[in-house]
């Protein structure tokens, strides 16, 4: 898998990504991602391609943060998290 489930959420709670441009940047990739700092790079990397206004680190990190605050609350709680690519 190219991307897991947290780093969907994370890049889900960055201004201006949707389900639809998260699907595109998933499509686009090639290999799997293995830090939020490649997944930053990625997404820096697609950003005219994807139509956002190139984001800074600094915004697409608080935006993984809170990513990954929801994605251990909802662990924490008993909730599974389920993406489109998961079976």
């Amino acid at each position: 898998m190219k991307l897991t489930t947290e780093q969907i959420i994370k890049l889900l709670q960055v201004k201006g990504l949707g389900r639809g441009k998260v699907f595109k940047l998933f499509e686009k990739i090639t290999y799997s991602i293995s830090s939020d700092l490649e997944l930053a790079e990625v997404l820096q990397e697609n950003a005219q391609f994807l139509k956002l206004q190139s984001p800074l680190r600094d915004e697409i990190y608080q935006s993984f943060d809170k990513g990954q605050q929801i994605y251990y609350k909802t662990e924490t709680l008993g909730i599974k998290i389920v993406s489109f690519f998961d079976n």
